[in-house]
């Protein structure tokens, strides 16, 4: 706990207690944010059933099932949860990529100062987008 005064445009500390005031458990430490990790190969999997249509609980009670229980997993739903959404935000749709080319080639077009690039991955993921206009 630290208390604080701010005085005259300073903030100046009146007291810091370092002593920890509850009790910590083992069993708990997978919810740190440090400690939550969703593997390689777990994530592979979520983009199959996301782009299969599978809904994120039937995905994630399918992992508690294989691993044995939600104890045995580094994550819970809303870590998969955040994770498709960060992937689908960088997916592109049928013909996004096109859609995205032909927008930057209407931008060259009427600004000649305009220029772009492109990154894409072998599954057609955007990786990385660079635009610049004068």
């Amino acid at each position: 706990m630290i208390n604080a005064l701010f005085r005259k445009g300073v903030l100046t500390l009146s007291s810091v207690n370092n002593t920890h005031n509850h009790g910590l458990s083992p069993r708990k430490t997978r919810f740190f944010r440090c400690n939550k990790e969703v593997s390689e190969s777990i994530k592979r999997l979520l983009d199959i059933n996301d782009q299969a249509g599978i809904r994120m609980n039937k995905s994630f009670v399918s992992l508690v099932q294989k691993v044995g229980g939600f104890e045995n997993l580094s994550f819970n739903e809303k870590d998969c949860r955040n994770y498709i959404d960060r992937a689908s935000h960088l997916r592109l749709g049928k013909g996004g990529a096109g859609t995205l080319r032909e927008y930057f080639a209407w931008m060259q077009y009427k600004n000649d100062g305009f220029f772009s690039l492109m990154d894409m991955d072998d599954d057609g993921r955007l990786r990385n987008v660079f635009w610049a206009d004068a």
